[in-house]
């Protein structure tokens, strides 16, 4: 994979943004993300109604973002499946940030405030 080059960018004169320090590693994340979600996610209808799922178990990829915003961390998790890497682990913790459920909240309407 190569990686590209980003330069900076002239705001103002005297203000300069470097692009190149801010968004090279998330770059290189995105282009390994996408080079390899398909060998570590799967969807099929047969298992689990089609929810996404590591490919090869029935652990959803929600139930990781779960475990990960309860404070759980990649190590812990690796620790619990020890055939599962630590980058299918990031792989399906990407998807199921950037894939939300759909439907309505399971805490009913969080957007109002309790009185």
């Amino acid at each position: 994979m190569k990686s590209a080059k980003f330069g900076s960018l002239e705001l103002s004169p005297g203000l300069t943004l470097h692009l190149e320090p801010l968004v090279t590693e998330a770059w290189d994340r995105t282009h390994i993300y996408l080079e390899t979600r398909h060998g570590h996610l799967a969807v099929d209808p047969e298992i689990l109604g089609g929810e996404p799922i590591l490919k090869g178990t029935r652990i959803t990829c929600q139930s990781v973002l779960g475990r990960v915003e309860g404070g759980e961390t990649f190590d812990d998790l690796v620790e619990d499946y020890p055939e599962i890497s630590k980058e299918a682990f990031e792989a399906v913790l990407i998807y199921a940030n950037a894939h939300p459920p759909r439907g309505r909240p399971a805490s009913g309407k969080p957007w109002r405030k309790a009185a």
